[in-house]
């Protein structure tokens, strides 16, 4: 069951987003902005900003691969 921790700020009208396999970041894309924001995921489930990066207009989707 997910129990809300809080909020914490994102991109610009947040459209996308996807949590790498080993649940330690969360990518969310922001559709007016056109920038993809990297948080890291704490042991307790919150959330820190560590990047934004510029992607281009209208990101309409993420895929963290598993490379191993």
């Amino acid at each position: 069951m997910l129990t809300p921790l809080g909020h914490t700020p994102s991109q610009n009208f947040p459209r996308v987003f996807d949590i790498d396999p080993a649940a330690k970041f969360l990518l969310s894309a922001g559709l007016y902005d056109g920038k993809v924001g990297v948080f890291q995921i704490s042991e307790k489930g919150r959330l820190k900003k560590t990047a934004v990066y510029d992607v281009g207009e209208e990101p309409m989707w993420i895929t963290i691969l598993n490379r191993q």
